[in-house]
């Protein structure tokens, strides 16, 4: 929404997180993010990730106009449990 990639009327305001945020209604859209996300959980849950990279590309230019790197470190469940009891 604020970058222009999508029309501004696509997006809905939305309260997440204690958050107002811009949500898209495209059909489109939501399925391909929600396909990315499906996968990317049964990595993450199976500890193949170690760093995901999102990449943001000019349609015409293909000029990277942002690029985020996340490093990804998997929990110690086993960890977690003991400092909880």
């Amino acid at each position: 929404y604020q970058r222009g990639i999508y029309p501004a009327e696509t997006f809905s305001k939305t309260q997440k997180y204690g958050l107002m945020m811009m949500v898209t209604e495209d059909p489109g859209l939501k399925t391909y993010l929600a396909s990315i996300t499906l996968q990317l959980e049964g990595w993450l849950m199976k500890g193949e990730v170690q760093r995901l990279v999102l990449v943001i590309v000019g349609l015409d230019s293909h000029e990277t106009l942002e690029r985020w790197v996340f490093n990804v470190f998997p929990e110690d469940i086993n960890r977690n449990k003991s400092n909880s009891s």
